[in-house]
């Protein structure tokens, strides 16, 4: 490549990993009404490798070696398969062999608390006799119950499932503050989050509905545009963050 083709690779590789990664972008075309560009993870291997292609491509294709192009297609498939099969495999020996922890269980319980907030979505909870006062280790378990009262659909248990499980939590507004988490949240949020410090909770809603004191926390219910669905993405984007820096054992 020449030094001409090589700035012109490289420029059209920053210009592609700047579309697929501005969040600054992404809201200045959704809020002037232009289809937007979505915000994924993009190779910027993959994005090299196309910008290369395309100036073989402007000098009509000759140089092109394409059997070199479609093994690293090929590669590109199956690397996250093969990637996939080893984390499973290891991780399955390191538990096994080494019975060592190798992720967090989760449980799940259907005390008064849960029973009520589920009432409170909507949902008949006569549907749910054979799991009111019960606590299970996995979805699975849940799900096989649910699905024998043939009273709610699909998508109607997994929230149940979700309202019902259990994940200790406290607001730590200190540990924002050192992680710089903090710059996350608007001043208003921040505000909210210093007001529910140090309180204690047993499920993720119980903490949503605290902040719900600030409308800034609160979902947009049925959104509809995309501007209603990015702000309730931004949400669940910053509640994930409050999740994992409150998490207690």
């Amino acid at each position: 490549m020449s030094p001409i083709t090589a700035l012109v690779a490289i420029t059209a590789e920053a210009i592609v990993l700047f579309l697929f990664a501005s969040r600054g972008l992404y809201n200045l075309l959704l809020n002037s009404g232009m289809p937007t560009i979505p915000l994924v993870p993009v190779s910027s291997t993959q994005v090299i490798v196309g910008a290369v292609v395309g100036i073989g491509l402007a000098k009509g294709g000759k140089n092109i070696r394409y059997n070199i192009l479609a093994r690293v297609s090929f590669a590109w498939v199956a690397a996250p398969l093969m990637a996939a099969l080893i984390s499973f495999t290891l991780l399955f020996i390191i538990q096994n062999v080494f019975e060592q922890k190798v992720y967090q269980a989760t449980s799940y319980i259907f005390d008064r608390k849960s029973i009520t907030r589920i009432s409170e979505e909507g949902f008949d909870t006569g549907a749910l006799s054979t799991v009111n006062g019960r606590t299970f280790s996995t979805e699975r378990d849940i799900y096989r119950e649910l699905s024998d009262q043939h009273s709610l659909k699909r998508d109607e248990m997994i929230r149940v499932i979700k309202l019902a499980e259990i994940h200790h939590l406290k607001a730590d507004y200190e540990k924002l503050l050192k992680g710089n988490m903090h710059e996350s949240f608007s001043p208003a949020q921040q505000a909210r989050l210093q007001a529910v410090n140090g309180r204690e909770y047993r499920h993720k809603w119980q903490l949503e509905a605290d902040l719900a004191g600030e409308p800034e926390f609160l979902y947009i219910a049925n959104a509809q545009t995309e501007i209603e669905k990015n702000h309730n993405r931004i949400l669940e984007g910053k509640l994930n963050i409050l999740y994992r820096a409150f998490a207690t054992p």
